[in-house]
């Protein structure tokens, strides 16, 4: 029905990661982007009142804080 669940655990390695998802059997691949944070730049995102629920969203797109 077009929906796959992935798991995935990131690292401690900031930036903005390109992904990629393949099915056999289908020629277009999907690509889309991820955002890590390090735990240092969350706590500082935390301290300085960010609204976290937009920082989530922001992720997505990867762009934002650096």
């Amino acid at each position: 029905n077009g929906e796959i669940t992935l798991s995935a655990t990131a690292n401690e390695i900031s930036g903005c990661y390109a992904v990629t998802a393949t099915v056999d059997g289908v020629t277009q691949r999907a690509i889309f982007s991820l955002r890590n944070y390090t735990p240092d730049q969350i706590n500082k995102m935390l301290d300085s009142g960010i609204d976290m629920a937009l920082v989530l969203q922001d992720s997505i797109y990867c762009n934002g804080f650096e």
